[in-house]
C-alpha cells in the first residue's frame, strides 16, 4: 500500500517511473581535447584562462585569444582584468563589432557590482558601445539582443525604453525565427509574464531544437514558473545533455528535478557524474544544495553541496 512507503520514497518510485532516464550520463573513457574557445563556450573558464594568459602575455597582439581571455575572467568575475582587455581590443580595432558587443557585455556586470554613480556612467558606456556594434553591423544578434535588454531595463533619462524593445524583439525574429522568440521570452522574462515567457520559449524549442541557446530559454522559463512542472524540467535537461553534456546547465536542470522527487542516490550520483564533465564548474552542487535549503530537505547535506 503506499501508506506504507515513506513519502520521500514514494515520490522517488513515481518520477523513476515518470521521467524517463537520460541516456547520455556515461563519462566518455577519453575526454574530448577542446580549443580555447570550446572552452570558453562551454563555461570552463578556469581552464581557458590557465591556457589563455600565458598565450596573451607571449603574444599580446594575439587579438583571438585575448577576446577569449576576456570572456573568460568575465565569466570568473575578474571583471576589472576583463574591462582592460576589452577596451584594448576596441582600441586595436574599432571596426570590428563583436568586440564592441563585449566590452558593453563586461560594461554591464561590472555595473552590477558599482556605486549609484559608477553605474550611470557605465550604462551610457554599454548604449554606445551596443549602438556602435548595429552601426557596424547591423543583424548582429548579440548587439541587438544587448541593445534590447537595455531600452528594456534602463530608465527613461538614459535611453530606456520599453516599446522600443518590443520592436527589437522583432527585429531579431526577422533575422533568425528561434532567436526571435527568445528575445520575446526574455523581455517576458524582465516583465515577470511566466506564461508569455513559457509560451515564447515552446516556440523558440520547436523553431530549432537543436540549439542550445533555444534550450537555455526554456530552461529559464521553466524554472521561472511559480508552479513547476518537473517532467518538463527533467526532459529539458537530458535535451541540453544531448547537446553539449560539457557545459553545466543540462546538469542543473536534471538536479532540480531529482531535489523536487526526492531522489537523493539519484542526485549524489548525478552530481559526480556532473564532476566529472566539468570538475571546475559545481554549480551542479550549489543549485542542489540550494533547492534542498529550500525544500528543507537533508539539510546537513546541503550546507555541505553549497560549502
Amino acid at each position: 500500500m503506499i501508506s506504507a512507503v515513506p513519502r520521500a520514497v514514494f515520490l522517488c518510485l513515481l518520477a523513476a517511473v515518470a521521467l524517463p532516464a537520460c541516456s547520455l550520463l556515461k563519462v566518455p573513457a577519453e575526454k574530448p581535447e577542446m580549443s580555447p574557445a570550446q572552452l570558453v563556450l562551454a563555461g570552463h573558464d578556469l581552464r581557458a584562462k590557465a591556457i589563455l594568459a600565458p598565450m596573451v602575455e607571449a603574444e599580446p597582439n594575439n587579438a583571438e585569444a585575448a577576446l577569449l581571455l576576456s570572456k573568460s575572467l568575465d565569466g570568473l568575475g575578474e571583471l576589472d582584468a576583463a574591462l582592460k582587455l576589452a577596451e584594448k581590443l576596441v582600441e586595436s580595432d574599432a571596426s570590428n563589432a563583436s568586440y564592441h558587443v563585449h566590452l558593453a557585455a563586461v560594461a554591464g556586470h561590472t555595473a552590477e557590482k558599482a556605486s549609484m554613480f559608477k553605474q550611470l556612467g557605465l550604462a551610457r558606456r554599454i548604449r554606445k558601445e551596443l549602438e556602435t556594434a548595429m552601426s557596424l553591423d547591423p543583424k548582429n544578434l548579440d548587439a541587438l539582443f544587448g541593445y534590447m535588454l537595455y531600452l528594456q531595463g534602463a530608465p527613461s533619462f538614459l535611453g530606456g525604453d520599453k516599446a522600443k524593445a518590443s520592436q527589437f524583439a522583432e527585429k531579431i525574429a526577422a533575422i533568425n525565427e528561434a532567436h526571435g522568440w527568445i528575445a520575446k521570452a526574455s523581455l517576458a522574462h524582465e516583465r515577470k509574464d511566466q506564461a508569455a515567457e513559457l509560451d515564447f520559449a515552446v516556440r523558440a524549442v520547436a523553431a530549432d531544437p537543436a540549439d542550445f541557446d533555444t534550450l537555455a530559454a526554456s530552461e529559464q522559463a521553466l524554472l521561472a514558473q511559480n508552479k513547476r512542472e518537473y517532467k518538463a524540467i527533467e526532459e529539458t535537461g537530458c535535451k541540453m545533455l544531448e547537446v553539449d553534456p560539457w557545459r553545466p546547465d543540462g546538469w542543473r536542470m536534471l538536479v532540480e528535478a531529482l531535489v523536487a522527487s526526492h531522489c537523493w542516490t539519484e542526485l549524489d550520483e548525478l552530481l559526480e557524474t556532473a564532476a566529472q564533465f566539468n570538475g571546475d564548474d559545481l554549480t551542479p552542487y550549489l543549485t542542489a544544495g540550494t533547492a534542498m535549503l529550500k525544500a528543507e530537505q537533508r539539510l546537513p547535506a546541503a550546507q555541505a553541496y553549497i560549502e
